[in-house]
């Protein structure tokens, strides 16, 4: 059994940057623009580490068949600000990008995609995942599934568990809109009004004690161990936990998360926070990127080999994604016009190291699975473990596979004496 754990401080940080092989005389160079997002205790973003081996890759693959075209990748760190990724994609287009691999999240894409619209431009993201973002014929490719996938995810796993109501808390952003919809649509049982913050300076204590007062009526009516909070966050899943693990009554239901909170550094940081993650059991999916191929391993151990860092959720999607766009790039040759219909072919007929890239008429990937991961206790200290995978397969009921044996909220690991609130 593969156990995959993060683990803060295990391993120093480096920020290497592969050399590309070099141009010959004679040579076109064409423009991969890639816009990624660095966790801020994290010295490098593994994505963009990926998208330098695969710029190598492709080169090295180009020459190997004689071709003249080069790769040439141009990286460029946005923080998940629609603002900077604006400015950031803006500067890619001056430099000659026609295809941009990102941005990262569907806040992002949703403000960026009309500027490149308007400069023919094609995106390729790698982490957008916000159903409402699907729209066919808009030049957006996405190597990650929509949000109505993971949504079902979670409500297999809070149906196994024997969750009959949730009290939603998300973001209120596209990202955070459109997956608590999604959660709606799919669990069969009463979901309570939740509480939407700002994901801009929200008042996290006043979140939580909102939050609260609609768990404890869920917990009053049905028992503590048939209720499930459902939060929907980004970064900021640290600080509302540290939050939350102050208030009354949170600690007594379990916490289910989204993909934006999986292998967040800072929450292993932060002993508040993480020891509230571990006495709720919260568990969060991702895009299962992992998967039975030598070549996953391969490049996932060299990212890990120059970043220091185990690949961050969606790296490996990352580094497909600037695969495909290179072999489209080859493939359009000087019709740069038909890169939208070529992007579309080579993605179809692409077996990357996340597996084999379906798109359905949106341009967004249709399969794949899911990987859960919690907060758990390994080798004598609380760290992010992999605990399970849900196999998607379209026009078939979803599977749990178990990888440990999911610990019930609370049990297990004893911890040391700090403040926990009530």
């Amino acid at each position: 059994m593969i156990r995959r754990v993060i683990r803060l401080g295990a391993v120093a940080l480096l920020a290497l940057v592969l050399v590309p092989t070099a141009a010959g005389q004679g040579d076109r160079e064409s423009v991969i623009g890639v816009l990624v997002a660095r966790q801020p205790t994290a010295a490098v973003s593994t994505a963009a580490v990926a998208a330098q081996i695969a710029e190598r890759d492709l080169n090295d693959y180009f020459a190997q068949l004689g071709e003249s075209l080069r790769i040439r990748v141009e990286v460029r760190e946005t923080d998940q600000d629609p603002v900077r990724a604006a400015a950031a994609l803006r500067e890619l287009i001056a430099l000659g990008a026609r295809v941009v691999v990102g941005p990262q999240t569907s806040n992002e894409l949703q403000a960026i995609r009309p500027i490149a619209q308007a400069a023919g431009v094609v995106l390729i993201s790698y982490a957008s995942t916000a159903p409402s973002l699907a729209v066919p014929g808009d030049g957006v490719f996405r190597l990650a599934p929509d949000d109505r996938l993971q949504a079902e995810a979670v409500v297999q796993l809070m149906r196994e568990e024997g969750i009959e109501v949730v009290v939603p808390i998300w973001r209120g952003d596209v990202y955070g809109d459109d997956l608590v919809q999604a959660f709606r649509s799919a669990f069969p049982g009463p979901v309570a009004e939740g509480v939407r913050y700002s994901p801009a300076g929200a008042d996290y204590p006043a979140v939580v004690a909102a939050l609260a007062a609609q768990v404890q009526r869920a917990v009053d009516r049905f028992g503590a161990h048939r209720v499930g909070v459902y939060f929907v966050s980004l970064g900021e899943v640290t600080p509302l936990l540290r939050a939350a693990s102050q208030a009354t009554g949170l600690r007594a239901v379990s916490w289910y998360g989204s993909d934006g909170a999986v292998l967040e550094l800072s929450l292993l940081a932060d002993p508040a926070a993480a020891v509230f993650a571990w006495t709720t059991g919260f568990i969060a999916p991702v895009f299962g990127e992992f998967i039975a191929n030598e070549r996953t391993d391969l490049i996932a151990d060299e990212i890990r080999s120059r970043s220091g860092m185990a690949p961050e959720p969606y790296t490996l999607t990352a580094y497909d994604s600037v695969m495909v766009a290179g072999l489209a790039l080859r493939t359009a040759g000087r019709d740069i016009g038909r890169l939208p219909e070529v992007v579309a072919a080579v993605a179809d007929g692409y077996f990357g190291v996340t597996g084999p890239v379906d798109l359905n008429e949106a341009g967004d990937r249709i399969s794949g699975s899911y990987d859960f991961w919690a907060i758990d206790s390994f080798d004598g200290s609380l760290v992010w473990l992999r605990q399970a995978t849900y196999e998607v397969v379209p026009g078939e009921a979803g599977h749990l596979d178990w990888l440990e044996v999911r610990r019930k909220p609370g049990e297990g690991f004893p911890l040391p004496p700090i403040p926990t609130g009530r």
